[in-house]
């Protein structure tokens, strides 16, 4: 009985059942279990995926420079009335400019981890290959997405939108690595002492 409460029989106890041959398993479990793997992949590659064609749409005519430049004027009237009347066209543009850029790096901050996420698939600890899979993804999807751009009417592709795009994708890599490190030689807290651990006298 004491050898049977020790903590490495209970390993090697949790190894057999693991080694259990498929064929033996009940056919139930077994369709649970694809159906479970397929739901984990829609999961983690479905936002990403998701995500990848919000950024198609706005390449396309819906984000044109004039209609974001319409949608910034009619936001800062709501916030200052009568504020935004005074606003230059040269300052308006240049306000449009910039929200513009922030908003590439904001998709490819996002897309960044968003595809870290879809290669998680629920493991704890996260890989520097992850990172940098990641940032080779989101550095190809700006490109086609530039590339998209040039034979959209009233787009251009620019190589410096791909360079602003694949620093947004760098911060929230950086972030991430920085975050699993800390987390990981964060101290814990121990738990109490399993009575089935211990053995008796």
């Amino acid at each position: 009985m004491v050898f049977l409460r020790t903590k490495a029989t209970r390993n090697l106890l949790d190894l057999a059942m693991k080694e259990i041959p498929i064929e033996t398993r009940n056919p139930a479990n077994v369709a649970n279990s694809g159906k479970s793997s397929l739901f984990q992949r829609v999961n983690y590659l479905g936002p990403l995926i998701v995500w990848a064609g919000v950024i198609f749409i706005m390449s396309s005519r819906v984000g044109i420079p004039d209609n974001s430049l319409g949608v910034l004027e009619s936001l800062l009237k709501w916030i200052f009335p009568g504020g935004a009347g005074r606003l230059s066209a040269d300052r308006a543009r240049l306000l449009n400019l910039l929200v513009r850029k922030l908003g590439h790096l904001s998709e490819y901050f996002i897309f960044a981890l968003l595809a870290v996420r879809a290669q998680r698939n629920g493991r704890p600890r996260i890989g520097f290959d992850w990172a940098l899979k990641a940032l080779a993804l989101s550095t190809g999807y700006a490109c086609s997405d530039e590339l998209h751009q040039y034979f959209v009417a009233g787009r251009t592709g620019a190589v410096a939108d791909v360079l602003i795009d694949s620093i947004g994708a760098s911060a929230a890599l950086l972030l991430v690595l920085v975050n699993d490190k800390r987390r990981r030689h964060a101290p814990r807290d121990r738990s109490p002492a399993d009575p089935l651990e211990e053995s008796d006298e």
